[in-house]
């Protein structure tokens, strides 16, 4: 499995906190570390993990190196997103590079965004665990959070 952070935001849901250079995911809003850190942190804890990959523009490259030395990480790839546009982009720019980098391979990818906060680290390898069960039958598998109420601000999964 090759996990994928995505970590591509604009910085202006947290605004004045957070800004177009500085977005949420690299500013420790919750804790010592960044979510970006934790998510990095997240995803070194997984079993059976070839080097992750990193999608982000051009203008926080420098960043998500520099949060990536501040938290050990040394098996990683960082993909430049030519021109933001939104998560199914940067999935499938994901994609591209796995399929050309382990062609024999049928890579299996985690896509985490890198401003999420998980506080229960056992509970989320064992829904990955179970998640992998699933694709190795075949299935495309999504996770998510069962909403309490419907917000703008919130994705959907139907």
């Amino acid at each position: 499995m090759i996990p994928v952070i995505l970590s591509g935001g604009s910085g202006s849901r947290l605004w004045p906190m957070s800004r177009r250079n500085r977005p949420k995911q690299f500013i420790p809003v919750v804790g010592d570390q960044t979510p970006f850190q934790a998510t990095v942190a997240r995803s070194n804890s997984l079993d059976d993990v070839k080097g992750c990959l990193y999608v982000c523009n051009e203008a926080h490259r420098f960043t998500v190196a520099e949060q990536l030395e501040l938290s050990g990480s040394t098996n990683h790839k960082i993909i430049l997103e030519p021109i933001a546009k939104n998560t199914a982009a940067a999935i499938a720019a994901a994609t591209l590079y796995a399929m050309k980098e382990y062609p024999d391979d049928d890579p299996e990818l985690l896509v985490m965004p890198s401003d999420h906060v998980v506080n229960d680290i056992d509970s989320f390898k064992n829904t990955v665990r179970k998640a992998r069960g699933i694709s190795d039958m075949g299935a495309l598998v999504s996770l998510g959070v069962i909403p309490e109420c419907a917000h703008t601000g919130y994705g959907y999964i139907k």
